[in-house]
């Protein structure tokens, strides 16, 4: 198992936990006001929200992931600096940045489907705790869809540099 795999599965339920222990400070007046909130004016945009992003990445997942790799990981120059860095880090991996996105999109995917199943199923009912769960779950959806971002702009970032190297 990878560290980014790791990371996916512990990180989640670590701020799970955290969640469940800061929510005992809550007042029950409180807990009933964002109960009341999240049922009237959240749960609906939540499911349609992340079912649709789930659905968006799912369909461009295998088409960002060949796309960079012809374009970045399969380009003479960046092979050249690629086998360079090797010189100094025998243990780099050319794919390494490549996988680590194919990864943090598996995941995106996986939990705002998960997300939005969440508000679908457990978003119904009048209880803090599954509300909890339901915003636990879309916190965790959109900082694994941020991060993937982040890794995708990395990555375009290469590309970039690949392209303008070509120009001069």
């Amino acid at each position: 198992m990878t560290k980014t795999t790791l990371l996916l599965k512990i990180v989640p339920l670590i701020l799970f936990i955290l969640m469940l222990f800061s929510s005992m400070f809550v007042p029950a007046s409180l807990r009933t006001e964002i109960i009341d909130l999240y049922i009237k004016n959240f749960r609906e945009i939540l499911f349609s929200a992340f079912l649709t992003l789930s659905g968006f990445v799912f369909t461009l997942e295998t088409f960002i992931i060949v796309t960079i790799k012809e374009n970045v990981y399969d380009n003479e120059k960046y092979i050249k600096k690629f086998l360079n860095m090797k010189k100094i880090n025998p243990q780099l991996s050319r794919y390494a940045p490549l996988i680590r996105l194919k990864h943090f999109l598996y995941y995106t995917i996986v939990y705002s489907f998960m997300a939005a199943m969440f508000q679908l199923i457990f978003g119904v009912f009048y209880n803090w705790y599954t509300i909890l769960l339901c915003i636990w779950s879309s916190f965790i959806a959109l900082l694994t869809f941020v991060y993937a971002l982040h890794i995708s702009n990395n990555n375009l970032k290469k590309w970039f540099e690949c392209i303008e190297d070509d120009d001069k």
